[in-house]
């Protein structure tokens, strides 16, 4: 009776809610050098803050957005440690996704590259009366993140169509040294 029951909800579910998932790093990047920075007074009691902030958008031939994003995060507290080790955002399905990267900077010269299951892409896919729609939602696990380390993480996703406003953030949680 419970394989019954359990093969019924994969019949029923599947169809409705598909996911697929990505695992590892993808895509040629060069990092922007990194000089340890002298942390501004006005930034001494947060959490953290983002080094640079960067967002650019690039409009192609043949009707194509390039949106490449790059977070540079200086952690300057436990908490900030804790909180930001593990990261997730979510982005919309469509569009291919040509850079994905992330990697710790520690307060001694080491850098930890994430691959494998430190960064985790999931798609997935739910069914509405009108069609469906796909969520793409991306993990990042920062091993051993400390107070005076850098995490750092890029992504270039490429869209159909001149792409701008629903993609803009103009702030952040974080305060940012340096943003466009």
């Amino acid at each position: 009776m419970k394989i019954n029951i359990y093969l019924f909800l994969v019949i029923v579910l599947f169809p409705i809610f598909g996911f697929s998932q990505i695992k590892g790093a993808r895509g040629t990047y060069i990092w922007p050098s990194y000089t340890p920075v002298q942390i501004p007074d006005s930034l001494k009691s947060e959490d953290a803050f983002f080094i640079e902030n960067i967002t650019t958008y690039d409009f192609r031939e043949g009707f194509r957005t390039e949106i490449v994003v790059f977070k540079r995060t200086y952690i300057n507290s436990k908490a900030a440690a804790e909180e930001l080790s593990q990261q997730e955002m979510f982005l919309g399905r469509s569009g291919q996704m040509s850079i994905l990267k992330a990697r710790t900077l520690k307060a001694s010269g080491e850098v930890l590259d994430l691959d494998g299951d430190q960064i985790i892409e999931t798609i997935s896919k739910k069914k509405n009366k009108y069609g469906s729609e796909s969520v793409r939602r991306i993990q990042f696990v920062y091993p051993n993140v400390e107070v005076g380390d850098v995490i750092d993480m890029v992504y270039e996703i490429s869209l159909d169509g001149y792409i701008f406003s629903d993609l803009l953030y103009l702030e952040d949680e974080i305060p940012s040294l340096h943003s466009r």
